[in-house]
C-alpha cells in the first residue's frame, strides 16, 4: 500500500489538495484547504489518497476510494457525502 511521502503547502494549485503519484507527495493549499469543515478535510485527503492508491487521475474513482474509506473508518455516511 503507497503512503504520502511527504506533505507540503501549495499556493499554486487551483484546488484544497493534489497529491504527485509518482513522488508521493500530498501538496495543500491552504487558501482553499482551511476554509473546509473537518470531514471535508478527511474527505479532501482520502480522495487524493485514492488517487494514490489507484495510481489514477480518474476523480470519480478516487471520489469513490474516499467514500468507502471514510465510511470504513466509522464517520457518518451522510456527512461524507455532503463533503
Amino acid at each position: 500500500m503507497k503512503q504520502f511521502t511527504d506533505i507540503q503547502e501549495n499556493l499554486f494549485i487551483d484546488t484544497p489538495a493534489a497529491v504527485c503519484r509518482k513522488t508521493g507527495v500530498l501538496y495543500i493549499n491552504p487558501r482553499y484547504f482551511d476554509k473546509l469543515s473537518q470531514a471535508s478535510k478527511n474527505f479532501v485527503i482520502a480522495h487524493e489518497y485514492g488517487h494514490l492508491q489507484n495510481n489514477s487521475s480518474n476523480e470519480k474513482a478516487a471520489d469513490e476510494y474516499a467514500l468507502w474509506k471514510r465510511i470504513g473508518l466509522g464517520d457518518d455516511s451522510i456527512s461524507v457525502l455532503k463533503s
